[in-house]
């Protein structure tokens, strides 16, 4: 009797029909080699069938290989293009018909796996160095913290504060800001007393390999007023004491010049520029040091200078030095560090 029950219920039971209209919570099971189209009535838009995404909009859903998509975007392969900015497992799009590329020298667009097209434009010629790497090194830091990290010293009297685009000379004062411009460290040193504001973290460069800084100057200035360091030595007082290797942007008057300077002597370079984005790396390979430049977001680089340091050195510094030549009234510049991070000798393939 109860089975008799059961298949009038079932008899009951109309089929759900192509042409019928449900809700998205009630789509059946979708099942490869079963296709099915339905109408569905609560979808957020026409061409979305995710019972995560409800609204009021009609969408003709499609079940093909198995899952269920919308049938304005199926074509021939029987589901939608999910359009995956990031590479995040978000869906910014989920009814791409078509992808197309032209002209992709650097090899930007590759199949990873079946029918996914993945987009990497870290080979693009001056962003090879934007991204941040995967695996950071032990001296990496993108500074995309409210306080900075524990691995560096301040010295100098430097401490945090909040930089003032607007501070004129005559306040004696030296602060780093990391909320001033978010994802960098923002250096500010007044003139009073040659203040400087410096940083240092215990790290030894290792053979075969470099680390690297970006840095943004704030432009020209009576000589030697601003100047920013990147170097190594084995000293916990200041960036040029002992045996030290530095590449240095430096203000003048018609302004910034950038060279590396050494225990052993200076090397300049012929550059003068009213403002100024550069990158230095120091290598190394084997016992000798080299200081290179780019302003080119990478595209080129420069050595400046080489030198031979018979024990490593075991510490890296970045930090601005005040020369004392700012006139009075004059406004109290800053200097921007967007990253510091470890990489290969050959500042062209960083590794990252």
């Amino acid at each position: 009797m109860k089975r008799l029950a059961l298949a009038l219920i079932l008899l009951a039971t109309p089929a759900i029909a192509d042409t019928d209209k449900i809700s998205l919570a009630n789509l059946p099971a979708c099942t490869a080699g079963n296709p099915i189209s339905l109408w569905v009535l609560d979808s957020v838009d026409a061409n979305t069938c995710d019972p995560e995404q409800l609204g009021t909009s009609d969408a003709h859903c499609c079940c093909a290989n198995g899952a269920w998509a919308s049938c304005a975007g199926s074509g021939s392969g029987g589901g939608n293009v999910t359009l995956d900015l990031g590479d995040d497992g978000g869906n910014d799009s989920t009814a791409i018909a078509e992808i197309a590329t032209i002209r992709d020298r650097y090899g930007i667009v590759t199949e990873p796996s079946a029918d996914k097209a993945l987009f990497d434009f870290a080979p693009i010629d001056d962003r090879y160095l934007a991204g941040p790497p995967a695996s950071p090194g032990t001296p990496d830091d993108e500074f995309d913290s409210g306080t900075l990290n524990g691995k560096w010293t301040a010295v100098g009297g430097c401490s945090p504060g909040t930089a003032d685009p607007y501070a004129i000379q005559g306040t004696d004062f030296s602060i780093y800001d990391l909320s001033f411009r978010p994802g960098w460290l923002t250096i500010q040193v007044a003139d009073d007393t040659n203040d400087v504001c410096q940083f240092y973290q215990e790290y030894t460069i290792q053979d075969g390999s470099g680390v690297y800084v970006k840095a943004a100057h704030p432009g020209s200035g009576i000589a030697n007023s601003m100047q920013f360091d990147f170097a190594i030595n084995s000293s916990t007082t200041g960036p040029l004491t002992g045996t030290y290797l530095d590449g240095l942007l430096d203000a003048e008057s018609t302004g910034v010049r950038l060279y590396a300077l050494g225990s052993s002597g200076s090397d300049y370079i012929g550059w003068t520029y009213t403002e100024l984005v550069a990158y230095f790396a120091i290598t190394r390979v084997g016992t000798t040091y080299y200081v290179w430049a780019s302003l080119s977001g990478g595209t080129n680089w420069h050595l400046l200078k080489a030198m031979t340091i018979a024990t490593p050195p075991t510490h890296l510094w970045i930090g601005v030095r005040v020369g004392g030549n700012y006139s009075a009234g004059a406004i109290i510049r800053m200097v921007h560090v967007d990253w510091i991070r470890l990489g290969d000798d050959n500042p062209y393939t960083p590794g990252w």
